[in-house]
């Protein structure tokens, strides 16, 4: 399996013939992807965040961002923009 396709199986998903593909080809580092969100107006919040992890606020929605070096995971991204309300076009883009 290649880089950006995550399969999420379960016995049960085997045994009913279902697997979920999660299609978020996005692979950021953590630098890159807050340079993402401050240009589209959040804020960070540094007080609130525990251990090597920090608050970011865009348009009253909140998200935990980690902020070990190298790339966050998928599922990890894809929640933090979930929380936000964001999809990758709006961060591959710089838009919103």
């Amino acid at each position: 399996m290649g880089r950006g396709a995550a399969f999420v199986t379960t016995k049960d998903d085997v045994l009913l013939g279902r697997i979920t593909r999660i299609d978020y080809n996005l692979f950021m580092k953590t630098t890159e992807l807050l340079k993402a969100l401050r240009k589209l107006g959040a804020t960070e919040d540094r007080n609130h965040g525990k251990g090597g992890h920090i608050t970011v606020i865009l348009h009253g929605k909140t998200a935990v961002v980690p902020t070990a070096k190298g790339e966050i995971a998928t599922g990890t991204l894809a929640s933090i923009l979930r929380s936000l309300g964001l999809t990758k076009r709006d961060i591959t883009q710089g838009r919103k």
